[in-house]
This record gives C-alpha cells, structure tokens and sequence, in this order.
C-alpha cells in the first residue's frame, strides 16, 4: 500500500501569490536559503516569459510545524508584515529567487546588492508599442512604457490607463491580465519536519552547498535574539590566534547536547532548542577556552 502523499500541487494565479506575501507575510524566505542575487536584466526576461504563457517552474513551499515557523529570515527591505499567530507560515524551499524577483518587481522595492548599492525594480518596465519587458536606463523617459509595479496597483495603474490613446490602453489592459492572472505551479509540503524538509531542499538544489548538521541546528534553534552560527564565528575570533579555530562546527552543538542531554548522538542534537542553547553557550564556550588554553600551556 503506497504512503499517504505529503506533497500537493496547486495552481494560484500570481497575483493572489504577491498579495499573500504582501499582505499576510505568511510566505517566508527560511533561513537556509541563500541570499536574493538575480540581475534585473534577468527578472525582465522571467516577466517576459510570463507575458508570452511560458512555463517558469514550480515554487515549492513548505508548510511549517508550529514548533518551527519562526525560522525564517528577517528581511526588512522586502517589508513582509509578521504572520499572525495563528496563521499557517509557508517556506519557501524552491524558487526562492524567481519568487523574490517577482515581489520586489511587484511592489517596486529596492534591493541591497553586496557592495551596498541598491537595485531599483521600479526599472522593469514594459513596453507597449514592442511588447516587451526591458530595465530602463537612469534618464530615460519613453512616453510607450509603464513600470512592472503599476500592473499590480490600482491606482499607479489607472495613472497611466487615463493617458493613453486607446490602442496602447488596448496593449496595457492585456498585459496587465496575462500578468496577473498567470498561473503560478504551487507545490504545497505538508505533515514533514524541519529535517525532512532540508532534505527536499538539497536535493532540489544538488548544485548548491549541502547543509550539514551544524547548518541544521542553527536554523531550528534561531531566534532574533541568538544566532549559533554567529556566536560561533565571535567565538573563533576570540581565541588565542596561535590555536587557530574550530572549524568543526559540530564540536559545539555536541558539547552543548553533552551539558543539556547528556549525550551527544545527531538525534539528541537534533531534539535541542533555542532556548537550551541560548541558555548553554557560554557554558560550552567557557569550557571550551578552558581546553585550548591547557592545549596551548600544558601540550
């Protein structure tokens, strides 16, 4: 007898999607994603693609357990809403960076790039006359354009709609409803825990850094107060320089499953929680010094 499915395809139409994360904030970016990178020359042809009725992949979410549905990634530039507390929060496992470009597209946001400029999507634009999707230049001021985000708000969209000559308002109207009313693939995972759904995740992205248990921990023990992977960086900074660093990272969580359980097998590192952690750092920390000070002196 086959096992009950915990996967679910759905189909929404884009709009609902950016209306939920705007709206709700409960599709989340977990933390185990890496960060948003696309080129915006890149976001034009993905609009383009939608345009044209062209597939561009599924997103696959996953349906978080209570116990986990913080763990997603804080990003105040995106200005997602917090979930209410009763809401079902969604990560998003595949998909990450089409779903991204799409929202910030939607909503005209600007993005930090990694030498702190910024990367305004209010730039993907559409062109009514070539019917295509282009990043306008800094200056440049085409009279037969209209910016991605005015599609998805009523009011920046009838702006434009009540200048136009009929036959470009014809051209706008179309592109508006082929944008809004494509139809995004959703697959939905449900009933699976953080690990299972870790496991989905790398092997999706078999491209991409494998997470390891450490990488594990760290995001189901998050919290805005206390990042493990972070301590542990302070901490390899912290020490005598003639040491060097604990570059197995495991070293830590097993110590503190040791001081909390009693044991330090992957399961029992796994069933750690934040605050357990939180709570034992400077303990193991401490501890820790302590054996590479007598390492250093005594060896």
């Amino acid at each position: 007898m086959p096992a009950p499915s915990k996967i679910y395809p759905r189909e929404f139409r884009l709009e609902t999607v950016m209306a939920e994360m705007k709206d709700k904030g409960t599709i989340k970016v977990p933390h185990f994603q890496r960060d948003y990178v696309w080129e915006r020359t890149r976001v034009a042809k993905l609009f383009d693609s939608i345009y044209n009725g062209f597939p561009i992949g599924s997103i696959t979410l996953w349906f978080a357990p209570p116990e986990f549905r913080h763990l997603y990634k804080d990003l105040p530039v995106l200005e997602f809403p917090d979930p209410g507390q009763m809401d079902q929060v969604k990560m998003i496992l595949d998909g990450q960076q089409r779903l991204t470009s799409l929202y910030v597209s939607a909503f005209g946001l600007k993005v930090a790039e990694a030498d702190k400029s910024l990367k305004d999507f209010k730039k993907i634009c559409f062109d009514l006359e070539s019917r295509t999707f282009f990043v306008a230049k800094r200056g440049e001021d085409r009279k037969t354009t209209i910016s991605v985000w005015r599609l998805f708000n009523n009011r920046g969209y009838q702006e434009v709609y009540d200048t136009l000559p009929s036959d470009r308002r014809d051209s706008l109207s179309d592109c508006r409803d082929r944008v809004l009313q494509y139809p995004l693939s959703v697959i939905e995972v449900q009933d699976m825990h953080l690990e299972d759904a870790i496991i989905i995740f790398e092997r999706i992205n078999q491209g991409g850094k494998k997470l390891n248990l450490f990488d594990l921990i760290v995001a189901s023990t998050w919290t805005p107060e206390f990042d493990l992977k972070e301590k542990v960086k302070e901490f390899n900074v912290s020490i005598n320089p003639h040491f060097g660093k604990i570059s197995d990272e495991e070293v830590f969580t097993q110590l503190i499953a040791l001081l909390v359980k009693g044991q330090c097998t992957r399961s029992v590192q796994l069933q750690l929680n934040s605050g357990e952690v939180a709570q034992n750092w400077s303990i193991a920390a401490k501890g820790l010094k302590f054996m590479i000070s007598f390492h250093i002196h005594q060896c």
